[in-house]
């Protein structure tokens, strides 16, 4: 079954009922970030309450154990440039206690012009390289093992003979 909703509310969800969640945090959702710098200090992207990491915990507990959870990292408008992947890595990790699969770099294309740095024409005083990726942070709930053995499969019902060759 797919619910479409908002992960603020997850009453429709059972506790320890879901394999793969997939999500897109609003990092600046409500923020001025880059406003914020010229009030004489660099504000925290995602500091520990923030919204972002507050609907990643919210979704913790429908995750089941040995459960993966795949947190879409999109880097946009950060200045002074921030890694929003290591950060979603630092609440995955560190604050949430899930277990780092990996990270799949989603290459979105070349540049409007080829180019990876943005600058003036022949006078690049000031060049800045450009995102042209978005990441996939996975990790798992538990452990990193899944799968039930295929004998215990077979006793709840559950298809267990190898289908793949």
């Amino acid at each position: 079954e797919i619910i479409v909703g908002d992960a603020r509310d997850m009453s429709l969800i059972e506790d320890a009922s879901v394999a793969l969640v997939v999500t897109s945090p609003p990092y600046f959702a409500g923020k001025e970030y880059e406003t914020a710098l010229g009030e004489g200090h660099i504000p925290a992207t995602m500091p520990p309450t923030s919204d972002a990491r507050g609907r990643l915990r919210r979704v913790r507990p429908q995750a089941r154990a040995r459960g993966r959870l795949a947190v879409n990292v999109a880097n946009l408008g950060r200045k002074p440039y921030r890694s929003l992947s290591g950060d979603v890595t630092w609440i995955l990790q560190d604050r949430l206690r899930l277990l780092l699969r990996g990270e799949v770099i989603w290459l979105k294309g070349r540049g409007a012009t080829g180019s990876c740095a943005w600058g003036s024409f022949q006078r690049p005083a000031n060049p800045v390289i450009r995102d042209l990726s978005e990441r996939i942070v996975i990790a798992s709930k538990g452990r990193f093992d899944r799968a039930l053995a295929p004998r215990k499969r077979f006793s709840q019902g559950l298809p267990s003979e190898a289908s793949l060759s």
